[in-house]
């Protein structure tokens, strides 16, 4: 292989280089972990309140599976492209250009540059996500006896909002402290 070769792989049938895939790695990991407790939130309900007493109206049993479907069609997607993410990567760790390395991915100029956009990004709307679960633990506490489900969303919420916070700032650490070695 001639050394200014750009080398490409298939997901889904589209050939994606190296910057492509671990911006795409970067955006489905915080959406995936963001997907979890609204997921755990349905199925808490529905063992909760049993699909016999819902009302038997089409529009509410239809907006229902829309909401079961959604969430269990897209975690699969979604962990299926994390590895094959994964698993791609091995096609890219045998260039020499790349020297930073960021969870097993070897960055580029190109991706690192991405990468530190989106992690100031996604950094302020999951610190403003972080707030909004606490305004509402706080006052579902405070002025109410709220169900157990809806506290367990939260918290798993909080908890799952503090994850990917500190995943934005190791990423935003590693863009940082590299983008001098990249030039």
């Amino acid at each position: 292989m001639e050394r200014n070769e750009i080398k490409s792989a298939k997901l889904f049938g589209l050939k994606i280089n190296s910057t492509a895939m671990v911006v795409l790695f970067y955006i489905i990991l915080p959406l995936m972990l963001n997907l979890i407790p609204y997921y755990l939130y349905l199925i808490v309900n529905m063992i909760e309140y049993p699909l016999f007493t819902f009302p038997t109206d089409p529009l509410t049993v239809i907006s229902l599976l829309v909401f079961i479907a959604i969430p269990t069609l897209l975690i699969p997607l979604f962990i299926y492209i994390l590895a094959k993410c994964i698993i791609i990567q091995k096609l890219f760790r045998e260039q020499e250009d790349f020297k930073v390395n960021w969870f097993g991915f070897r960055l580029d100029n190109t991706s690192l540059t991405v990468l530190f956009l989106l992690s100031i990004f996604y950094l302020i709307l999951d610190i403003r996500a972080l707030i909004s679960y606490i305004n509402s633990i706080t006052i579902y506490i405070r002025f109410s006896f709220p169900p157990q489900s809806l506290l367990f969303q939260i918290y798993s919420s909080i908890l799952l909002v503090s994850i990917t916070i500190n995943f934005h700032i190791y990423t935003l650490v590693i863009c940082a402290k590299n983008r001098k070695t990249l030039r």
